[in-house]
């Protein structure tokens, strides 16, 4: 998650934001002492109960401007990070996939 915040701070001023999805009801109450001892700042939602996922979990998704998963990013090393900006940027400049 580290790598997702310094995407956020990198680009959000540019019209980026990060919306993470928590689907473990039982643990609903440790999402807020998680953010705020990491200083993360991006939106957790919370599933209703019941609701599943169909991708694999935890997953990253970058979605473009009409709502769709354009790109899966990997955030497990720097070069994965550096694939995810130069998304983000091709994104943020007005492209949108066909």
């Amino acid at each position: 998650m580290p790598y997702i915040q310094r995407l956020l701070e990198k680009f959000e001023g540019r019209g980026f934001t990060v919306l993470a999805v928590n689907y473990a009801p039982a643990e609903r109450y440790a999402v807020a002492p998680l953010m705020q001892a990491n200083r993360y700042t991006f939106t957790v939602l919370q599933a209703p109960e019941g609701w599943t996922s169909t991708m694999r979990l935890p997953e990253n998704s970058l979605v473009d401007q009409l709502g769709r998963v354009v790109f899966l990013p990997d955030f497990t090393d720097a070069e994965g990070m550096r694939v995810a900006e130069r998304e983000v940027e091709w994104l943020l400049t007005g492209n949108v996939r066909p």
